[in-house]
Protein backbone atom coordinates (compact mmCIF):
# COMPACT_ATOMS: atom_id res chain seq x y z
CA UNK A 1 0.00 0.00 0.00
CA UNK A 2 2.85 2.39 0.88
CA UNK A 3 4.56 1.72 -2.47
CA UNK A 4 1.33 2.34 -4.41
CA UNK A 5 0.81 5.66 -2.66
CA UNK A 6 4.44 6.59 -3.35
CA UNK A 7 4.02 5.86 -7.10
CA UNK A 8 0.81 7.89 -7.24
CA UNK A 9 2.48 10.86 -5.55
CA UNK A 10 5.57 10.63 -7.77
CA UNK A 11 3.40 10.33 -10.88
CA UNK A 12 1.37 13.36 -9.86
CA UNK A 13 4.56 15.31 -9.07
CA UNK A 14 5.91 14.68 -12.60
CA UNK A 15 2.65 14.93 -14.57
CA UNK A 16 0.92 17.87 -12.84
CA UNK A 17 3.36 20.55 -14.12
CA UNK A 18 2.99 19.21 -17.68
CA UNK A 19 -0.81 19.20 -17.45
CA UNK A 20 -0.83 22.67 -15.91
CA UNK A 21 1.23 24.03 -18.80
CA UNK A 22 -1.03 22.30 -21.31
CA UNK A 23 -4.21 23.49 -19.56
CA UNK A 24 -3.79 26.93 -21.10
CA UNK A 25 -4.50 25.27 -24.44
CA UNK A 26 -7.84 24.02 -23.08
CA UNK A 27 -9.30 27.43 -22.25
CA UNK A 28 -10.94 27.53 -25.70
CA UNK A 29 -12.75 24.21 -25.12
CA UNK A 30 -13.88 25.00 -21.57
CA UNK A 31 -16.47 27.72 -22.17
CA UNK A 32 -17.49 30.14 -19.46
CA UNK A 33 -21.14 29.20 -20.13
CA UNK A 34 -22.82 26.71 -22.44
CA UNK A 35 -26.28 25.40 -23.27
CA UNK A 36 -26.64 21.87 -24.60
CA UNK A 37 -29.92 20.38 -25.84
CA UNK A 38 -30.62 16.84 -27.00
CA UNK A 39 -33.81 15.42 -28.52
CA UNK A 40 -34.51 11.82 -29.41
CA UNK A 41 -37.06 9.12 -30.10
CA UNK A 42 -37.26 5.63 -28.59
CA UNK A 43 -39.68 2.73 -28.59
CA UNK A 44 -40.96 1.89 -25.13
CA UNK A 45 -42.63 -1.41 -24.27
CA UNK A 46 -44.44 -1.39 -20.93
CA UNK A 47 -45.69 -4.57 -19.31
CA UNK A 48 -47.28 -2.48 -16.55
CA UNK A 49 -49.78 -0.81 -18.90
CA UNK A 50 -49.71 -3.68 -21.46
CA UNK A 51 -48.79 -1.52 -24.43
CA UNK A 52 -45.89 -0.18 -26.47
CA UNK A 53 -45.37 3.07 -28.35
CA UNK A 54 -42.76 5.60 -29.44
CA UNK A 55 -41.64 8.17 -26.89
CA UNK A 56 -39.73 11.43 -27.03
CA UNK A 57 -36.80 12.40 -24.87
CA UNK A 58 -35.49 15.88 -24.22
CA UNK A 59 -32.37 16.98 -22.33
CA UNK A 60 -31.42 20.55 -21.41
CA UNK A 61 -28.04 21.28 -19.85
CA UNK A 62 -26.73 24.65 -18.69
CA UNK A 63 -23.15 24.71 -17.49
CA UNK A 64 -19.79 26.35 -17.58
CA UNK A 65 -16.20 26.43 -16.40
CA UNK A 66 -14.46 28.85 -14.07
CA UNK A 67 -10.99 29.51 -12.77
CA UNK A 68 -7.88 30.86 -14.41
CA UNK A 69 -7.38 27.72 -16.49
CA UNK A 70 -11.05 26.68 -16.71
CA UNK A 71 -10.50 23.72 -14.38
CA UNK A 72 -13.64 24.00 -12.23
CA UNK A 73 -16.92 23.16 -13.96
CA UNK A 74 -20.62 22.95 -13.13
CA UNK A 75 -23.74 21.80 -14.92
CA UNK A 76 -27.48 21.79 -14.30
CA UNK A 77 -29.17 19.10 -16.39
CA UNK A 78 -32.87 18.27 -16.83
CA UNK A 79 -33.86 15.13 -18.71
CA UNK A 80 -37.46 14.16 -19.47
CA UNK A 81 -38.96 11.21 -21.30
CA UNK A 82 -42.70 10.99 -21.87
CA UNK A 83 -44.58 8.16 -23.55
CA UNK A 84 -48.29 8.26 -24.36
CA UNK A 85 -49.76 4.87 -25.27
CA UNK A 86 -52.54 5.53 -27.79
CA UNK A 87 -53.86 1.95 -27.65
CA UNK A 88 -55.18 2.09 -24.08
CA UNK A 89 -54.91 5.80 -23.09
CA UNK A 90 -51.98 5.29 -20.73
CA UNK A 91 -48.83 7.31 -20.14
CA UNK A 92 -45.41 7.03 -18.60
CA UNK A 93 -43.22 10.02 -17.64
CA UNK A 94 -39.71 10.15 -16.15
CA UNK A 95 -37.88 13.34 -15.19
CA UNK A 96 -34.31 13.70 -13.86
CA UNK A 97 -32.73 16.88 -12.49
CA UNK A 98 -28.95 16.70 -12.04
CA UNK A 99 -26.48 19.08 -10.44
CA UNK A 100 -22.93 18.22 -11.49
CA UNK A 101 -19.62 19.60 -10.24
CA UNK A 102 -16.49 18.94 -12.31
CA UNK A 103 -12.76 19.23 -11.83
CA UNK A 104 -10.80 19.14 -15.09
CA UNK A 105 -7.30 17.70 -15.20
CA UNK A 106 -5.84 17.92 -18.70
CA UNK A 107 -8.26 16.18 -21.10
CA UNK A 108 -10.26 14.47 -18.33
CA UNK A 109 -12.74 15.66 -15.71
CA UNK A 110 -14.49 14.07 -12.75
CA UNK A 111 -16.72 15.10 -9.86
CA UNK A 112 -19.82 14.47 -7.77
CA UNK A 113 -23.39 14.42 -9.07
CA UNK A 114 -26.56 15.15 -7.08
CA UNK A 115 -29.86 14.08 -8.65
CA UNK A 116 -33.62 13.96 -8.12
CA UNK A 117 -36.05 11.73 -10.00
CA UNK A 118 -39.78 11.87 -10.64
CA UNK A 119 -41.61 8.87 -12.14
CA UNK A 120 -45.31 8.67 -13.01
CA UNK A 121 -47.37 5.92 -14.69
CA UNK A 122 -51.02 6.52 -15.58
CA UNK A 123 -53.38 3.84 -16.92
CA UNK A 124 -56.70 5.07 -18.35
CA UNK A 125 -56.88 8.06 -16.01
CA UNK A 126 -55.74 6.21 -12.88
CA UNK A 127 -52.31 6.90 -11.39
CA UNK A 128 -50.61 3.52 -10.95
CA UNK A 129 -47.24 4.85 -9.81
CA UNK A 130 -46.20 8.29 -8.65
CA UNK A 131 -42.74 8.17 -7.10
CA UNK A 132 -39.80 10.45 -6.53
CA UNK A 133 -36.34 10.10 -5.07
CA UNK A 134 -32.87 11.52 -4.89
CA UNK A 135 -29.33 10.23 -5.07
CA UNK A 136 -25.64 10.99 -5.14
CA UNK A 137 -23.27 9.67 -7.75
CA UNK A 138 -20.31 10.55 -9.90
CA UNK A 139 -19.40 12.05 -13.24
CA UNK A 140 -16.41 11.15 -15.40
CA UNK A 141 -15.58 12.42 -18.84
CA UNK A 142 -13.13 13.72 -21.39
CA UNK A 143 -12.83 16.80 -23.59
CA UNK A 144 -11.21 15.97 -26.92
CA UNK A 145 -10.12 19.07 -28.88
CA UNK A 146 -11.47 19.29 -32.43
CA UNK A 147 -10.69 22.44 -34.41
CA UNK A 148 -11.93 25.35 -32.24
CA UNK A 149 -14.30 23.21 -30.17
CA UNK A 150 -14.33 19.89 -28.39
CA UNK A 151 -15.96 16.50 -28.45
CA UNK A 152 -17.29 15.65 -24.98
CA UNK A 153 -17.47 12.06 -23.72
CA UNK A 154 -19.50 11.95 -20.51
CA UNK A 155 -20.35 9.11 -18.10
CA UNK A 156 -22.79 9.59 -15.22
CA UNK A 157 -23.56 7.04 -12.52
CA UNK A 158 -26.00 7.35 -9.63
Amino acid sequence: MKHSLLWVLLGYWFIAPLAEGKSRQFKGITPTFYLNTTFGFSTYKSELVASNDTSTGLVYELGGYAGKEGTIGFALRTSTTATTFALNESSNAISWQDTILKYRFSYFYFGPLFTTLSYKVNNQGTDLIQASGSGIGGNLGALIPISKGALTLDIVSV
